[in-house]
């Protein structure tokens, strides 16, 4: 694994990103005046800016933890950013009329759906952050090639500790659930021995002591390329749910 002081800073901003993202959406929810559809669309209209926000954050922080473990200076690679059409943008306001429809106070129904949203933009920004390491990693594979494994959370479940133990090629697969606050490691060559599965992850794989200009310039278009289709998917999956 990278260094573990880099590690441990990495996963704390990112858990602080989503932290403060999850107290900003929490609070633009349950705050709601009513139940309305004018008041639902206020609400999505201020959240959001606060997700696409974190996601940039996230991306930003991620590009600068792949520089300092490859030593290959990335700027912060395009995400596909939330679109106020996906229709997951609205679905608090759905579960809280249907909570009120079943007895409960506005007041009640308005909690549990706005928490219910914080979880469900984690998510946003959670993909975000992994589209972000892909296209670094791609970038970065033909000469300092990187891959990737969980970093458990002090409170991970069972199931993240068990698919920590092993590598993996992109961090767009590796296995996560809603609300994950676990980390993201970048895995080195020389460190692969210390995963299950290390020893097949990187074939001939091994990293230049130098780089060109010319192979530093092949790494950024790589990167760019595979954010722009990351992005690119992430818009039509947006757009397709909102159809």
């Amino acid at each position: 694994m990278a260094d573990p002081r880099l590690v441990a800073v990495v996963t704390d901003l990112m858990d602080v990103v989503n932290r403060i993202t999850s107290g900003s959406i929490y609070s633009v929810w349950s705050s709601l005046d009513d139940l309305s559809d004018e008041a639902a669309e206020a609400a999505v209209a201020e959240v959001v800016p606060i997700v696409r926000g974190a996601q940039r954050q996230v991306a930003a922080i991620t590009a600068n933890y792949v520089s300092r473990v490859t030593g290959l200076d990335f700027g912060a690679p395009q995400v596909g950013e939330l679109i106020p059409e996906a229709t997951w943008n609205r679905s608090p306001i759905g579960q809280a009329r249907r909570l009120f429809n079943e007895g409960n106070k506005v007041v009640v129904a308005l909690d549990t759906a706005a928490r219910r949203a914080a979880q469900v933009h984690s998510g946003d920004v959670l993909r975000a952050r992994n589209d972000a390491a892909t296209a670094l990693s791609a970038g970065t594979e033909a000469v300092r090639p990187l891959r990737w494994a969980k970093v458990p959370s002090p409170s991970a479940c069972t199931w993240c500790r068990s698919v920590a133990t092993k590598l993996y090629y992109r961090p767009d697969g590796l296995p996560v659930h809603l609300h994950d606050r676990c980390g993201l490691d970048a895995v080195t060559p020389a460190q692969a021995g210390q995963y299950a599965n290390g020893a097949t992850m990187f074939g001939s794989g091994e990293w230049r002591s130098r780089v060109k200009s010319a192979d530093l310039r092949d790494a950024q278009r790589a990167m760019a390329a595979t954010a722009a289709e990351l992005a690119a998917q992430a818009n039509r999956a947006m757009l397709s749910q909102a159809a």
